[in-house]
């Protein structure tokens, strides 16, 4: 009876990707913050940028984008303040968990949707259940999206990018769509209006499924992602007096990823506690305003990689290193304190968490990378998704190479990865022995054709 119950449940989800991956992440995200909760207590507090929080509040209170409350900036993409802002009018004292919460249904409703465009795109059983098991067993993913960062958000507006514009038939609908997303991308993180350069070249990835001219497609698109571009290119004007391409602190980051201190920092511990070592760096040349701070700090970034490229180039190897790689970086916690005219880093303690996404990682990425090396079996959709999605990575592995890298900056791309690690990784546990409760399958699409 039990038995039967299970095959009938196995059933019902496999006719059901979305629910199969949104029930698997569900379960991931519920034990996940559960453990955490026990783990660490200042995970009920404010696991996550306490700027983020500041900016919220002072917006909620005063109305002002700031971090201060006394001058308004942009020191912060705007869109998840936003949403915390309003969050906070709305709940009271309960903001946080029903912040968590927030983030918790972006992450199932972003994992229900990459399982369906993985079964729309390989229409296998083994296939559509591995992706969804890749990311309900992807911990640091699901840890991340919970944590209060824009993580989980900028993840879902890109799927829902790739669901907009992986389809047999693209009307005017999915084109907006895709569009408003792709504005959404730019105002969650800055790295964002990447995914805005890239629009045009997925649309014309995708031309074999457009309903309409591939440049009047493209057109539309474009038009409705400039809307929010240019709200916030009109808030920095006022705020800044100019135009900013991402925020008011990207100078931050970049001369974070060019000084010396990068050695002693990474990829131990978070490159954010250098922030107070450059900020008196600038206070002590007057750059006192977020506009005069950041001029010098991307001044500063420019005459060190200037004076030691070579060193420049290494430091962007390791960068990408860090970004790929399966255990999370930073490694854990610890100070740095002044030692002459450097720094040095004391009290280091391994994160008990750095590991816990080997395994996970490991498949994700390999699995990739398998399914990549073949790329000559990729169907038209395929490649109209494949394409798009790994141009877009490699823009922003390219971004983080030149400025600064960390797990966590990748991680907002691997359901996407995992839809195309999912034939390789279900091709492997197959090979290893098929389980009885899924029943005779094969890596194929339903009509027969090969997919490995």
């Amino acid at each position: 009876m039990i038995k039967a119950l299970v095959v009938l449940r196995v059933q019902w989800l496999t006719r059901h990707p979305f629910f199969l991956g949104a029930i698997s992440s569900l379960i991931a995200a519920i034990a996940t913050v559960t453990v955490m909760a026990k783990l660490f207590p200042h995970f009920v507090g404010w696991p996550g940028s306490t700027s983020f929080a500041r900016i919220a509040l002072h917006f909620s209170r005063d109305g002002v984008f700031a971090t201060s409350g006394a001058a308004q900036m942009a020191e912060r993409m705007p869109l998840y303040p936003l949403v915390l802002a309003a969050i906070m009018r709305l709940a009271g004292a309960s903001w946080r968990w029903w912040s968590v919460g927030l983030n918790a249904l972006a992450l199932v409703t972003c994992s229900g949707l990459v399982t369906g465009l993985c079964a729309r795109l390989y229409r296998s059983t083994a296939i559509t259940w591995t992706c969804a098991l890749l990311l309900a067993f992807h911990l640091g993913w699901c840890i991340e999206a919970l944590a209060f960062r824009e993580t989980a958000f900028f993840s879902l507006v890109i799927v829902g990018m790739a669901v907009a514009l992986t389809r047999t038939r693209i009307g005017w609908a999915s084109l907006a769509l895709a569009g408003g997303l792709a504005g959404a991308a730019y105002l969650l993180r800055p790295t964002g209006f990447l995914v805005v350069v890239i629009l045009p070249a997925w649309i014309w990835a995708a031309r074999a499924s457009l309903a309409h001219p591939v440049f009047r497609s493209a057109g539309l698109a474009m038009l409705v992602a400039a809307i929010p571009v240019g709200a916030w290119q009109v808030y920095t004007v006022r705020a800044l007096g100019h135009l900013e391409l991402s925020n008011s602190e990207g100078g931050n980051t970049v001369l974070k990823g060019a000084i010396p201190e990068f050695w002693t920092v990474a990829p131990w511990i978070d490159l954010d506690l250098l922030d107070p070592w450059v900020a008196a760096e600038a206070e002590r040349a007057g750059a006192n305003s977020p506009d005069t701070r950041d001029a010098f700090w991307r001044v500063q970034a420019s005459v060190e990689i200037r004076n030691a490229p070579a060193n420049w180039m290494a430091k962007a190897a390791l960068k990408t290193a860090m970004l790929f790689s399966p255990v999370n970086v930073p490694f854990g916690y610890g100070r740095v304190v002044p030692s002459g005219n450097s720094l040095r880093l004391v009290d280091f303690v391994w994160d008990r968490w750095a590991f816990v996404s080997v395994p996970s990682v490991i498949l994700v990425l390999g699995g990739a990378a398998a399914r990549l090396w073949r790329w000559r079996l990729f169907s038209k959709l395929e490649s109209s998704f494949a394409v798009p999605v790994v141009s877009l990575f490699a823009l922003v592995c390219i971004l983080h190479a030149a400025t600064s890298g960390e797990t966590r900056y990748r991680l907002p791309f691997d359901p996407l990865l995992a839809i195309l690690a999912a034939p390789a990784v279900a091709q492997w546990l197959l090979s290893c022995g098929r389980p009885k409760w899924l029943g005779g399958m094969e890596v194929e699409h339903d009509h027969g054709e090969r997919l490995f």
